[in-house]
């Protein structure tokens, strides 16, 4: 799949933003009658927030060079 734990996702806005946006977006889709793309995007939003706030180490988002 991909991986969130990237150095350009360790500022708190980002992490938050992106969270933000993607639980935005399943609620709109919602909203308009798409139950399908809103479960994706629910989950996405889900992901990102087990991942962001849940599971978060700084260690994991340290510039590997």
């Amino acid at each position: 799949m991909f991986s969130l734990r990237h150095p350009f996702m360790r500022p708190l806005w980002r992490r938050i933003a992106l969270t933000g946006i993607s639980a935005g977006w399943a609620l709109m889709e919602l909203s308009l009658g798409n139950p399908l793309w809103a479960a994706v995007f629910g989950v996405i939003a889900l992901y990102c927030a087990i991942e962001f706030f849940l599971r978060f180490d700084p260690e994991n988002y340290k510039d590997t060079k």
